[in-house]
């Protein structure tokens, strides 16, 4: 998978959030009988989050690493 493709999922996935904040908001309260406050920090900015840390860190994460390999595989 292409790093720009990644970049675009996941940037649609951070959109999705952002545009129904209020939706999961309610269906956590619904489901989970958890205030609305808690469910935006607990849940809706937990997942913005790490998908803006990811957004960060792709393309360096993409990099190849060399790793050593052992003699008897040589």
């Amino acid at each position: 998978t292409t790093y720009e493709y990644r970049m675009q999922q996941l940037t649609q996935i951070r959109k999705a959030f952002a545009d129904r904040t209020d939706d999961i908001i309610a269906a956590v309260q619904s489901d989970l009988g958890r205030h609305p406050i808690e469910g935006f920090q607990g849940d809706v900015m937990t997942l913005v989050t790490e998908v803006d840390h990811v957004l960060k860190n792709l393309q360096e994460w993409m990099q190849p690493v060399v790793a050593p390999h052992p003699m008897m595989l040589q």
